[in-house]
């Protein structure tokens, strides 16, 4: 779980968890090496895919670490999204009704149109963590559990 406190439509709420609120990430590696293939966001209504392109390489200790080169991401929209947007027009529900029933007909474009650049921004800060953290731990210290 990515700790997040913002306002988002992709934040989830896990009770049991340590992160109780956030975005859920899940990371796949190859069996053999252990190195970090591919890592998935999950929310209730969006699912992200992210490939890292990473090479293997000396650090300033002499030791081997994973430095992330590039990474290619997607998305899909698992269900249909509903925007609330409360305190529209002062909590007028008459002229607030006609703008909702816009936004929640054409959700598709919308989460496409706004969300695309949220989604982006995400998966940025999330590989630029996990590249700090592959560039703090070497190679040696890593494993598959």
């Amino acid at each position: 779980m990515v700790k997040f406190k913002g306002h988002n439509i992709m934040k989830q709420y896990m009770q049991n968890k340590p992160v109780k609120r956030g975005f859920n990430m899940w990371c796949r590696a190859d069996s053999k090496t252990g190195y970090l293939l591919q890592f998935d966001f999950y929310t209730d209504k969006i699912k992200i895919f992210a490939t890292l392109k990473y090479k293997t390489v000396n650090g300033n200790n002499g030791q081997k670490h994973w430095k992330i080169t590039g990474y290619d991401y997607s998305y899909d929209l698992i269900e249909r999204v509903y925007i609330k947007l409360e305190n529209l027009f002062n909590g007028d529900e008459t002229r607030a009704k006609p703008i909702l029933d816009i936004l929640n007909n054409s959700w598709k474009e919308l989460i496409t149109e706004i969300g695309a650049p949220t989604i982006k921004e995400l998966i940025a800060k999330a590989v630029d963590s996990i590249k700090k953290f592959f560039l703090a731990v070497p190679t040696t210290e890593l494993e598959l559990l």
